[in-house]
């Protein structure tokens, strides 16, 4: 594999962790304060989560550490556990996990793990297992064939996030009106290694596919989502959804259920 030149410009590890975290912070309480709700906050408050700070990032010569010039890779699905988050567009994130009726050292036994993007290969582990209550943790990756550009270059780079999630995307576009039009291949969805075979059904392709992924971008104010506007390939049904309607359902019924009963068939 032939090596790519280092790119010149420096990665600010501090800054950019601080602006990551930002980022993703008010995501990642939401969904850990949507854990505790559910388990219903059982226990002591204290020492109750676990918690891992993430950067992910192409390591150009593979030596497993990031090195200057060495770009962030943005987008890339992490968790503690659930719920997954996505690091930022600097390569920082946090996740973590809600550990109900926990004291004390809470971060025991618990592991924090990356997705490998497609088109990459990682040169670090993809999983730690987390050694404080609260950690730095980082995963490099390289890419394994001739780099190729987004796919759709006059759109947001945001929709990396679809793509490193195993979205198989055929039309992307971001409207003025804060619509997300897009078409996916569900026949063609990333499947070796990246998700078990039972997701391929509907529930499970409409919930982490796609509607978690554009839960999570708006959370992240990443992008100022109002609707989605989905076509299914290859039956080529349409469908427009709200994203707060998304957000109400999410989880609660699977995703051909809120396809029909929540969405406008086009």
């Amino acid at each position: 594999m032939a090596r790519r030149e280092k790119r010149t410009r420096p990665i600010k590890y501090e800054k950019d962790k601080q602006v990551g975290e930002k980022l993703v912070k008010k995501s990642l309480l939401i969904c850990l304060l949507a854990a505790c709700l559910v388990s219903a906050c059982a226990g002591p408050e204290t020492d109750s989560l676990a918690i891992a700070r993430v950067f992910t990032w192409e390591d150009v010569n593979a030596n497993g550490k990031p090195d200057e010039g060495e770009p962030p890779i943005p987008f890339v699905t992490t968790s503690v556990g659930y719920p997954d988050m996505l690091t930022a567009i600097n390569g920082w994130g946090s996740t973590g996990k809600f550990v109900p009726g926990c004291e004390k050292d809470c971060w025991r036994g618990e592991f924090v793990r990356v997705k490998v993007p497609p088109e990459f290969e990682p040169t670090t582990a993809t999983e730690y297992e987390l050694t404080l209550q609260e950690g730095n943790y980082l995963f490099g990756f390289q890419i394994d064939n001739q780099h190729k550009t987004l796919p759709f270059p006059k759109e947001p780079v945001w929709q990396r996030a679809f793509i490193n999630r195993g979205t198989k995307l055929l039309a992307f576009h971001y409207t003025e009106t804060s619509t997300l039009e897009i078409t996916v291949d569900r026949e063609a969805t990333v499947t070796n290694d990246y998700y078990p075979e039972s997701y391929l059904g509907d529930q499970f392709y409409f919930s982490i596919f796609v509607f978690d992924v554009v839960l999570r971008l708006k959370s992240m104010e990443q992008a100022p989502l109002s609707a989605l506007r989905l076509t299914i390939m290859p039956g080529g049904e349409t469908y427009t959804c709200k994203v707060d309607d998304i957000a109400e359902w999410a989880g609660r019924i699977s995703g051909p259920d809120f396809l029909k009963e929540h969405c406008e068939h086009n």
